[in-house]
């Protein structure tokens, strides 16, 4: 639908890419999830995200988690409205 080449990346992970650049990255959850599909948005500074989050009274629903080795860090957050949504980002300071 979207154009993408999709690799393994381990057993249960996928990486997308279009035009030589990574675009997203699926992962297969052994369980169901309560909430659905979780949509993961690239940010440039994962913590200074967190902080506005809360700030504009969001949650921190799971804190920074290192990804791989050399792929980033994520996080899930719930907005006001309690929607939940993923965090990515690959720079290792934040």
């Amino acid at each position: 639908v979207f154009g993408w080449q999709i690799e393994p990346f381990g057993d249960d992970y996928r990486i997308a890419t279009s035009r030589g650049r990574q675009v997203a990255g699926l992962y297969r959850w052994q369980v169901p999830l309560p909430d659905g599909v979780r949509v993961y948005v690239s940010v440039a500074d994962l913590e200074a995200t967190l902080a506005r989050v809360e700030a504009a009274g969001g949650k921190v629903e799971h804190a920074r988690t290192a990804i791989a080795p050399e792929m980033g860090w994520w996080a899930d957050l719930r907005d006001v409205d309690g929607s939940l949504i993923g965090i990515t980002t690959a720079n290792p300071a934040g």
